[in-house]
């Protein structure tokens, strides 16, 4: 789902606080596809009832995804974006989740 823009050299921080009821660990994912085809990536494995934060730089024009797994659909949890000293989104999540964000 396309949840706005990013300002290019932006620093990105993601986080994920995982329900404690979910039945399994959830994956983190945030992505940083360039223009010019180069990519970065920063991931981190959330256990139920836990909570992690990636960050990267957006450095450059392209696409930000920030992806969450989780074992069930039934699983979820809190996902933030936090970018230049603010929260872009924050909103609970149910279920495998995409966020996309253009960086320009």
């Amino acid at each position: 789902m396309y949840m706005g823009a990013i300002d290019r050299g932006s620093a990105v921080t993601v986080s994920f606080a995982a329900d404690s009821a979910n039945e399994g660990a959830a994956h983190l994912l945030v992505g940083h596809g360039r223009t010019g085809g180069e990519a970065a990536a920063e991931s981190a494995t959330v256990a139920p009832g836990a909570a992690a934060s990636v960050s990267l730089t957006a450095d450059d024009k392209g696409i930000l995804r920030v992806y969450v797994d989780v074992a069930t659909e039934a699983d979820g949890g809190m996902l933030e974006v936090k970018s230049g000293g603010g929260v872009l989104t924050a909103r609970a999540i149910e279920g495998d989740t995409t966020w996309v964000y253009a960086v320009v």
